[in-house]
């Protein structure tokens, strides 16, 4: 039986291996287009430069996934075509930031997916301030998924009210709504109610005929308690304490 020689066994295997590789290398990514076609956006996807167009799992993990722009949008692929020798076409779908986050003295852009971008002031957002008591669920640039959604749900709810910004810290969290403060218990009640809450009490107020200072809005209650400054007396108090006898207590309504 006629042997075939270790050299010519290496040479057919070196020009196989040339072979596959070259067909390979022609199957790389070097064009990625993005639909809509926007520049900066397709930036955000150059680490699948090189990769193989047939041998990488788009699905698992790199499409599947949200990139995220540094003004604060979340880009989700929506759909991927390829087309041969290297082109992959991107479907895209953007989300501008959804608030503006206050956190140990940084601000940030947060989006909908849970990322934290460097803040921009392109954007007019709702300004929310976070307590050191979060610092365990905010780790920029990423922030804890569920208070992420819970923050969105709240801004989402009050934004057709007149909010100058959102202080949260758990029980104790505040609204500030026109100037004045109305205290609410984050993440107890859908945030719709809140709203509501806060429409009701607004037109509340605007019955009131007393001509005293107003100090919070207190919503922690089944009828939401309107806190007054002490009125001014006889004996020269200038009305900036708070009221000693307690609260005036506004019903709220049936309807």
């Amino acid at each position: 039986m006629k042997t075939v020689p270790v050299l010519k066994v290496i040479i057919w295997m070196f020009v196989i291996g040339a072979v596959v590789f070259s067909i390979l290398n022609i199957f790389l990514i070097k064009n990625i287009i993005c639909r809509p076609d926007q520049d900066n956006v397709c930036q955000q996807f150059n680490f699948l430069q090189d990769k193989s167009l047939f041998f990488t799992n788009f699905d698992n993990k790199l499409l599947a996934q949200v990139f995220k722009t540094t003004d604060g949008q979340a880009i989700q692929v929506l759909n991927y075509q390829k087309k041969l020798p290297n082109t992959l076409f991107l479907d895209i779908k953007q989300q501008d930031p959804s608030y503006r986050l206050y956190f140990q003295d940084q601000i940030f852009l947060a989006n909908k997916k849970n990322f934290l971008a460097t803040n921009d002031e392109q954007y007019d957002l709702l300004k929310v301030k976070l307590s050191e008591d979060y610092q365990d669920q905010v780790d920029p640039p990423q922030i804890n998924k569920d208070l992420n959604q819970d923050l969105i749900d709240l801004t989402q709810a009050i934004s057709d009210l007149s909010i100058n910004e959102i202080f949260i810290n758990g029980a104790d969290s505040i609204l500030t709504v026109d100037g004045l403060d109305y205290v609410f218990e984050f993440q107890a009640e859908d945030p719709l109610i809140t709203a509501k809450k806060i429409v009701l009490m607004k037109n509340k107020i605007s019955e009131i005929e007393e001509e005293r200072d107003i100090l919070l809005v207190d919503l922690r209650f089944k009828n939401p308690v309107i806190k007054f400054a002490k009125a001014v007396t006889n004996e020269g108090n200038d009305g900036n304490d708070a009221d000693d006898v307690g609260p005036t207590i506004i019903e709220e309504n049936n309807d």
